[in-house]
């Protein structure tokens, strides 16, 4: 939290909306789902990631049972990317969103 009360997730989210619309990402609807194990390892290698395995692990982990319909995989994703945790002095959440917010995405 900063001195204000305002976490720093929503002041870095103001400052950094992009200032152009892009067209949204397309997602081929007949394609299946695949496990958070396989799409951690979709993730772009300009996103820092060293530290994935154990975030992965420790988001799975503490996850545990559901109980708003989501599969383990999905309450998992969730919980790991809002996970607070730094990589190379940055966090995960932010350069993900900065990577969904370039023109090269």
């Amino acid at each position: 939290m900063s001195r204000a009360g305002v976490s720093n997730r929503f002041v870095i989210v103001a400052k950094e909306e992009p200032t152009e619309s892009l067209s949204p990402i397309e997602f081929d609807e007949i394609s299946d789902l695949v496990s958070i194990d396989d799409a951690v390892n979709l993730i772009p290698r300009d996103v820092p990631t060293r530290n994935i395995n154990s975030m992965l692990y420790e988001a799975k982990h503490k996850m545990g049972q559901t109980s708003h319909d989501l599969t383990s995989d999905e309450s998992a994703a969730i919980h790991l990317y809002t996970m607070e945790w730094l990589e190379d002095n940055n966090y995960f959440y932010k350069l993900l969103n900065e990577k969904l917010r370039s023109k090269q995405r």
